[in-house]
């Protein structure tokens, strides 16, 4: 049901056509290049075990706007990648969060963590964390 009303309302407004493409799925080689070029990337999820796209983005040094729930504050913390959060059933605050990252870009960049230092926080020294989580669910 929502989607049919996204898409009429995407397909009556000319701003949307001239400024938004549907890419659908990618190869993992056409996703780096659409990345990489990149104001920055919308994460709109409210609910999963952390997904890493924050984590590649930053690699490409593009700033993250995502939801915010827990597993996607973790990964913000321990890899330091100064994520920007909105809430994104607050449509509201979210598009006026979507343009400070649209005009501000540039500058978010210059906040994000280097690519040596992300490659310091792979998943292998980051282990510890997450092993000592789990012993205890054990």
């Amino acid at each position: 049901k929502h989607l049919a009303k996204a898409k009429k309302i995407f397909s009556s407004s000319k701003k949307m056509k001239d400024n938004i493409v549907f890419k659908g799925n990618l190869s993992d080689d056409e996703y780096k290049l659409v990345l990489k070029s990149a104001k920055f990337l919308f994460h709109s999820a409210h609910g999963d075990n952390g997904t890493f796209s924050v984590v590649e983005a930053a690699f490409y040094n593009v700033p993250a706007l995502s939801n915010f729930y827990p597993a996607i504050d973790e990964m913000n913390k321990n890899y330091h990648l100064n994520i920007t959060y909105c809430d994104i059933f607050n449509e509201h605050e979210t598009a006026g969060k979507m343009k400070v990252m649209e005009q501000a870009s540039s500058s978010i960049r210059a906040s994000l963590p280097k690519v040596d230092d992300l490659k310091k926080l792979t998943l292998g020294t980051n282990k510890t964390i997450y092993w000592d989580e789990l012993k205890g669910l054990l």
